[in-house]
């Protein structure tokens, strides 16, 4: 048996354990892996796998039942626990040579503190020597009784790394002995003596280390992610303790690595939960791996501030290793991880988040095998149809864990709408944030950017699926662009290795918000010269560093290449440049004998969206540049206004144009399609079956007697913006059907056919839910008020008039049933007795609802009989004749309003 212990997640280089197979498998032949696997704490799952990813299986152990002690004494529980260390630190942080160090301890116990112990060890010696702390206030202490206990360290000559230990006991008997730092007896905290203290502007950090330490990193794998354990120093002020450091880097940037005072290499720290640094309990140091500027990769988040996108900062910091200086200036870099997501996405932290790499493969000593395997959207799937995750593990690496780190099923969504055969702008645009996408890959271009998602070599990029949005992108790593590898000026746009998003860059609809995106960055930041923003990004900071002494290279070179790769790209602008205009019929007026038109035209890729007499209508984009849509007529001469708008909504001064089509057709009558049921305030009634939770939700009814298609159709809660979601290829609904609408702002749960989902929820203290024909024809409109929780509120019966009733119980997908309490009273206006004994009773109604007149003559023990016909109200009253009431000497009458057909 093994016993495997892993500290962080597994990979595939060093994180793992690996044997040899007894003996090889034949080409084409049937294998299985078997292993007995029991857990012991911590995540359950285990993946065994073959090099290569041929074969693998991933299983997750059964947990032991009857975990914990509930209602009993707990398992660990001790007559007398020991003391508390509830902080620990030293003063000086950076102690000169021979400058006495005094350590400091506030303890915590409920016996009292009997005996506190330093001990420590001039490292590498293995001697120990000892000393008590006090808090009387003698020697090293100060105050007496302040519950902060003292003890001194000698101090010693420049380089000297002091590590210390501390053992309390408490004043029970027998006493209990507690041990800081806790866990293994090798862990120890460090001074290091003669460490200067900043001296210029920037930061500084520092790393200690025992030489043990020091040597095991060394000699261990460079990919190990298994913490050495140091003492982390930010400026000359706070010193944190038992921190876990290890490399950070790639395959790519790790072979240079020799130990962590050697070649210039990145170092991950994992800090203490208690004991956050700025805020955060990870921090990535880097160096610029190929950037003599060190300006290039701030430059490039910069960037993606302009344009809105999630950037992360770079803080320029000296770093100190042993009191050896790591190259001329290093970078604090913040990656994609909770703390980003936290920043970027504060309602919708919860989601999935997935980090593009390249899969290689790697041999026994941990070298990698080239080449490696480019990360695709494209399908991949076992010889029994099911998506195959070994292909997309190492590509699509799980970062944010929802219960199974082996659980792709989100990936796989986008997966099937970026290769969906049919409705494809409705299925990418359900999943994925397509305008987010574009202005992320227009900003890598901008840069020359090759090395992302989205370019060649695909990777240097997290995608963030939130719980309840469409799929993010987030940019890291900017190592390369901006001339920095050769990267050339003209290099090309749309150049990527993966067909899914090839097709994306081919889809004008898509292919416009990059042109947009590329377009307002050179109208706008993208140029260098005196006073622009750029020339003074670059130059306040060469200044800073020079100021400082700090020998870095003049960004002219970053400035000259911008200047270049602006001019190149404004070449590739003109290939898609356009004036605004209608052209169909040349732009002429002219006459139709339909009820309907499509117009044809022209619109610059600055525009976003189409307004046709100043209400926004979807549009299908047939070219770049090119644009359809489709406009009711009126009988006789329409004017249709044409205006383009950006993406913010504003008006462009230039994109307007406007035609006038005379329509011979008589006027058409929209399909009678209600908004026939909502739930504004669902807490518990309904659960929405794509994920269990109770949305709110609205539901269509079809009142006419022909199956109706409803793609194309808008739905929205904004009069201002009648198109907010147009409803995706796949839904029908046959007469006397009903369909539920989730307004749950999650349309990537769209299946169509089956359900739908609108990208806007229901206000409970009321609003309105409007419909549009595919043409921009109103079909309904409902205006609600204030809403009671878990009570739906619609039309009765199905499809009727208002006013709007509170239902018996929600009835969503099915006939409303309203509250019999909630009916209106029946009031009758007059009854007439005419000649020839004829009785008319005239009463007020609810219109376009069914009445009976019933009687009998017998008030005591007759039977009521119905006069024959129904009366369907068509306004405030309705009037019914009973002719057989001639001759009656009395006659009894009750007037009845109709729930069912």
């Amino acid at each position: 048996s093994l016993r495997l212990v892993a500290s962080e997640r597994g990979d595939h280089v060093a994180n793992r354990a690996r044997t040899v197979l007894r003996s090889a498998i034949p080409a084409n032949a049937a294998a299985t892996l078997r292993a007995r696997v029991r857990w012991l704490r911590g995540h359950p799952e285990i993946l065994i796998r073959l090099r290569g990813g041929g074969l693998e299986t991933c299983g997750r152990l059964t947990l032991p039942a009857g975990q914990g002690t509930p209602g009993a004494r707990n398992s660990r529980a001790s007559v007398n626990a020991a003391p508390a260390f509830v902080d620990v630190w030293h003063r000086p942080v950076l102690p000169a040579a021979q400058q006495t160090v005094r350590v400091f301890a506030r303890l915590d116990d409920p016996d009292g503190i009997g005996l506190v112990r330093l001990i420590y060890r001039l490292d590498p010696a293995a001697a120990k020597l000892s000393t008590i702390m006090v808090d009387d206030g003698t020697g090293p202490d100060e105050v007496s009784g302040d519950g902060i206990w003292t003890g001194a360290i000698p101090g010693q000559a420049a380089g000297v790394l002091a590590a210390f230990s501390l053992e309390a006991e408490d004043g029970f008997v027998p006493s209990a002995t507690s041990v800081y730092p806790c866990g293994s007896q090798s862990r120890e905290s460090l001074i290091r003596f003669g460490d200067r203290p900043p001296n210029d502007a920037f930061g500084t950090y520092r790393i200690w280390l025992t030489r043990a330490a020091h040597d095991a990193w060394a000699g261990r794998e460079k990919m190990s992610n298994e913490d050495i354990d140091v003492t982390f120093v930010g400026g000359a002020h706070r010193a944190i303790y038992n921190v876990g450091a290890h490399y950070s880097g790639s395959s790519y940037t790790s072979p240079g690595y020799d130990r962590p005072t050697g070649n210039l290499c990145g170092y991950d720290l994992n800090f203490p939960r208690d004991q956050r640094f700025l805020g955060d309990h990870r921090m990535t140091l880097d160096w610029p791996v190929r950037d003599n500027t060190n300006q290039r990769e701030q430059l490039m988040f910069w960037f993606l501030e302009q344009f809105g996108l999630p950037n992360m900062y770079r803080r320029y910091v000296h770093l100190f290793v042993n009191g050896f200086e790591r190259g001329t200036i290093y970078d604090d870099v913040q990656q994609p991880g909770d703390d980003t997501i936290e920043e970027w996405y504060p309602d919708d932290q919860d989601g999935h988040l997935f980090k593009t790499d390249c899969w290689n493969e790697f041999d026994d000593t941990g070298g990698r095998i080239d080449p490696c395997v480019l990360n695709t959207l494209e399908v991949f799937t076992s010889p029994g149809g099911t998506k195959k995750i070994a292909r997309y593990r190492w590509n699509w690496r799980p970062r944010a864990v929802q219960g199974s780190a082996n659980n792709f099923a989100t990936l796989f969504e986008l997966v099937d709408a970026v290769n969906a055969s049919t409705n494809y702008l409705e299925a990418v645009g359900a999943v994925v944030d397509v305008d987010h996408w574009m202005r992320t890959f227009a900003m890598n271009d901008l840069a020359s950017f090759w090395d992302a998602f989205g370019n060649p070599n695909a990777k240097n990029t997290f995608l963030y699926k939130p719980e309840r949005d469409t799929w993010k992108l987030m940019c890291w790593d900017f190592d390369v662009g901006l001339g920095v590898f050769n990267d050339p000026v003209d290099a090309p746009l749309f150049s990527v290795n993966d067909p899914t998003l090839s097709r994306m860059y081919q889809t004008p609809a898509f292919a416009r918000r990059y042109w947009a995106a590329l377009r307002e960055a050179l109208d706008s930041f993208f140029r260098t010269g005196p006073n622009t923003a750029i020339d003074t990004f670059l130059d306040t900071r060469y200044e800073a560093f020079r100021a400082n002494g700090i020998s870095l290279a003049t960004p002219d070179d970053i400035k000259t290449w911008i200047s270049q790769r602006r001019n190149f790209l404004n070449t590739q602008l003109q290939t898609v440049q356009s004036d605004f205009a209608i052209t169909t019929a040349g732009g002429n007026d002219f006459t139709t004998a339909k009820a309907e038109v499509e117009l044809t035209g022209r619109a610059p890729v600055t525009v976003s969206v189409l307004a046709v007499n100043g209400l926004p209508y979807p549009v299908d984009w047939i070219g770049v540049t090119r644009w359809s849509l489709k406009v009711p007529l009126a009988p006789g001469i329409n004017t249709i206004r044409i205006e383009g708008l950006d993406r913010r909504g504003g008006s462009i001064p230039t994109a307007t144009d406007s035609i006038r089509v005379q329509s011979t057709a008589p006027p058409a009558n929209p399909p009678e399609i209600r908004i026939n049921e909502w739930m504004a305030s669902n807490r518990s009634a309904v659960s929405d079956p794509a994920d269990g939770v109770h949305d709110d939700w609205f539901e269509l009814y079809n009142a006419s007697d022909t199956e109706v298609t409803l793609d194309g159709w808008w739905l929205s809660d904004d009069p201002s913006e009648p198109a907010r979601f147009v409803v995706p290829s796949g839904f029908t609904l046959a007469p006397g059907e009903h369909m539920v609408v989730w307004a749950d702002g999650q349309t990537d749960q769209t299946r169509p056919g089956e359900t739908l989902h609108v990208d806007f929820r229901l206000e409970q203290r009321g609003e309105q839910i409007l419909l549009h024909d595919q043409a921009g024809r109103l079909v309904d409109m409902i205006e609600f008020g204030a809403q009671t929780t878990d009570v739906a509120e619609g039309r009765w019966p199905d499809g009727a008039m208002e006013p709007f009733f509170p239902m018996s119980a929600p009835t969503p997908g099915d006939e409303n049933q309203v509250q019999t309490s909630a009916l209106p009273s029946i009031q009758v206006r007059s009854i007439e007795r005419l000649s020839g004994g004829v009785v008319v009773l005239t009463w007020e109604t609810l219109p376009g609802r069914r009445y009976e007149l019933r009687f009998r003559d017998d008030w005591i023990g007759g039977r009521w009989e119905t006069v024959p016909g129904v009366v369907v109200a068509d306004g405030a009253t309705a009037t019914k004749a009973d002719p057989s009431a001639a001759g009656v000497a009395a006659r009894y009458y009750q007037v009845v309003l109709l729930i069912t057909e």
